[in-house]
């Protein structure tokens, strides 16, 4: 008798149960096939093949398998589990074969490398304009016209203060001023740069300083 070749073929459906055959080498998945009632059992002898697949009850897959028809029944087949792939995959119909074209081959274009260009050099370099900082010079005034006008400062403060003791019709700007060169004049040259006075005695005779020291009142 004729030994019959196994045929590869796919099966589509979710798994309903894994169990160990009485032998303890080999397990069948049962499944229940996409558009039938009945269900369908698998073998493989890869343990952790099926172990995987018990872990994946109740999912749908794709078997591939390899038909094996039995040598005394030839009505009977067995599934034998090759691989696991995708359902949809597996329910898929296969793709057309393309019909073979005579390639036609077309000539290579031929391309043109233009030489790379040099970088222009400037001649002449290119003219920098550098504005020179503006420095300013601050005039410093002669010493003794420094001084002159610090003193001058200083007397217009201290006749400030003492006019305010005089009548008010005496408050005058031309009084602060007189009285201002008068102590300029004696921060210069002391007592002989003060330029006495001279005041009729009648004129101060109701002054209390004149009452009181026998001089006309100073300012």
């Amino acid at each position: 008798m004729s030994q019959v070749q196994p045929s590869q073929q796919t099966a589509v459906g979710a798994i309903v149960n894994v169990q160990t055959h009485r032998t303890g080498n080999k397990w069948f998945v049962t499944i229940q096939p996409e558009g039938s009632q009945y269900q369908k059992n698998l073998w493989t002898s890869d343990q952790a093949l099926a172990a995987d697949l018990y872990g994946k009850i109740g999912q749908r897959l794709g078997f591939v398998c390899n038909v094996n028809p039995d040598q005394n029944d030839p009505s009977k087949n067995y599934w034998w589990i090759v691989g696991v792939v995708n359902a949809d995959a597996a329910a898929a119909p296969p793709p057309p074969i393309p019909v073979q074209q005579q390639a036609t081959t077309l000539p290579p274009q031929q391309l043109t490398t233009a030489p790379p260009q040099q970088p222009v050099i400037p001649t002449t370099p290119p003219t920098v304009t550098v504005n020179p900082p503006v420095v300013r010079i601050t005039e410093r005034l002669p010493e003794e016209e420094r001084e002159a006008r610090i003193m001058r400062q200083t007397a217009t403060k201290v006749a400030g203060i003492l006019i305010s003791h005089v009548p008010a019709e005496q408050r005058t700007l031309d009084n602060v001023l007189s009285l201002s060169e008068r102590l300029v004049a004696y921060y210069r040259q002391g007592l002989n740069g003060v330029a006495e006075e001279v005041v009729p005695a009648n004129e101060w005779a109701d002054h209390p300083d004149y009452q009181a020291q026998g001089l006309p009142p100073e300012f």
